[in-house]
């Protein structure tokens, strides 16, 4: 409640004693709690939001990077696969 709700609700539980982890239980608190209950939800929603799109990009990346090693393993001379492969690699980059 003291992170996500008003600075007038921290001063009201301060002025009735209220200590951190008490059960609050007054009509007059029931909106500002639900207020910051769902300030907390969104909080928590953006920052799986986040966690995903960071796996999302490692995973393009890993498939990226399994796909150049499965190739240069499974060339049959795997000096000229990784030859070929890094210097398809740098032209990308270069042209980008």
């Amino acid at each position: 409640m003291r992170l996500f709700g008003s600075d007038k609700i921290v001063k009201y539980m301060e002025k009735m004693g209220l200590e951190e982890g008490q059960e609050l239980e007054h009509p007059l608190l029931n909106r500002s709690i639900g207020q910051a209950q769902k300030r907390v939800e969104q909080h928590n929603f953006q920052i799986r939001k986040r966690t995903l799109e960071y796996d999302d990009v490692m995973n393009k990346q890993r498939e990226v990077i399994y796909g150049f090693r499965n190739e240069i393993i499974h060339a049959p001379m795997c000096a000229t696969a990784s030859w070929t492969s890094w210097k398809r690699s740098s032209s990308r980059r270069s042209s980008n």
